[in-house]
């Protein structure tokens, strides 16, 4: 094959520039759009943190007034459960003691009257006797009870044979 050359050796190497020339503007636009199109999307994604950014920031603002809802909910239930802690330590459970009481009395004793100081567990108790074998049943009968101690029967109660209004002291176990 030949090859002919009609081109001066000056102009050869004027065209090789104005080639390298066309060569490297070229790669520059490409360039140029590949960096237009990379800062179009750093530009989206950018816009697009700053969205997620502000949105997270109100999600947080919304769980903190939530929690702060909360907090204060479980504070006044907190203070609920303090006042019941506190009612429920001053109650006394008087149905176990007057059913208990009610055991303890035989069939020939009456009660007529129980008053109680809680404070220092003291009772006293106003009743009737028919007998005074009853009375010292009874007697017997609370002084064995698991929920009463230091009972007191004055000795004037036991000096009738029959029908003795009596009152008796002591003091409440507590459990």
């Amino acid at each position: 094959m030949i090859y002919l050359n009609l081109i001066s050796p000056d102009q050869r190497k004027i065209l090789r520039t104005q080639k390298i020339y066309a060569l490297i503007g070229n790669v520059l636009g490409l360039l140029v759009v590949y960096s237009l199109i990379i800062s179009s999307v750093l530009l989206y994604l950018d816009k697009s943190i700053v969205k997620l950014k502000n949105d997270l920031e109100s999600k947080k603002q919304e769980i903190q007034t939530k929690d702060r809802v909360i907090n204060a909910k479980v504070d006044e239930l907190n203070g609920q459960i303090e006042v019941l802690n506190q009612i429920r330590q001053q109650f006394f459970d008087w149905p176990l003691y007057l059913a208990e009481l009610s055991k303890l009395t035989p069939a020939d004793v009456s009660l007529n009257e129980i008053n109680s100081n809680l404070e220092n567990r003291d009772f006293l108790l106003h009743g009737y006797a028919k007998t005074r074998e009853g009375l010292i049943e009874f007697e017997k009968n609370l002084k064995s009870s698991p929920l009463l101690e230091e009972i007191n029967i004055p000795l004037s109660n036991f000096l009738s044979q029959k029908e003795i209004t009596f009152e008796i002291t002591g003091k409440i176990k507590q459990l």
